[in-house]
């Protein structure tokens, strides 16, 4: 009986003996894992992103497309006094083909000309993105959801005479003064899907202010 009872407990040392050992070895394993998986997450997230590539295009490129278009200021009055405020309307004739945006760069002479306010109320394109006023000039960017369909009339605009926006100014030094769109800034999109540019025919205004 005792006998038994010796080899059953040395079966059992020998058992805990193998557990204690397998542990020995799948213990440290275990570590080297978790190590792993640290320091693969450090490297993960703090990895440098990747380069992307950036390409550049000229502003003096030209527009893709064979559309035409007018865009072109208009005045109630071409001679002003010191002190008094004129309306430059920024007019569009798309010459039948839908368009979907406008970038719009006004120029004028910040010794003549002080921007008092920019008025888009009326504007053909319903949604405004930007109106900024600065020292010699005026940004104004406005667009019109469209189907990517240029020959379409039922969204975007198609039209002529189309008001784009108003902006008044206020003469504040006697002479010739000018306001004109900038013809690297003043950008017309057309309804293709693909935002080309219409080739556009600019005009500008000229004041005398006494």
């Amino acid at each position: 009986m005792e006998n038994l009872e010796k080899k059953e407990g040395e079966v059992e040392e020998k058992k805990c003996c193998g557990m204690l050992k397998n542990k020995k070895v799948w213990i440290p394993g275990l570590i080297v894992l978790i190590i792993l998986i640290v320091i693969g997450g450090i490297l993960i997230f703090n990895k440098p992103q990747e380069e992307v590539e950036v390409v550049v295009v000229d502003d003096k490129q030209e527009p893709v497309g064979d559309y035409a278009g007018k865009m072109y200021l208009e005045s109630m009055v071409n001679e002003v006094k010191v002190g008094d405020e004129i309306v430059a309307n920024v007019l569009l004739d798309t010459l039948g083909t839908n368009i979907v945006a406008v970038n719009i760069r006004l120029n004028y002479d910040k010794s003549k000309w002080e921007v008092v306010e920019v008025d888009s109320e009326n504007s053909v394109l319903s949604i405004g993105a930007i109106e900024n006023k600065e020292d010699g000039y005026v940004e104004i960017v406005r667009g019109e959801p469209g189907d990517n369909n240029v020959d379409d009339s039922d969204d975007g605009y198609t039209g002529s005479d189309g008001i784009l926006s108003s902006v008044v100014l206020r003469a504040l030094e006697s002479g010739e003064a000018r306001v004109w769109l900038d013809n690297q800034e003043t950008q017309v999109a057309v309804d293709d899907g693909q935002a080309t540019l219409m080739n556009l025919d600019l005009m500008d205004l000229n004041f005398l202010i006494n």
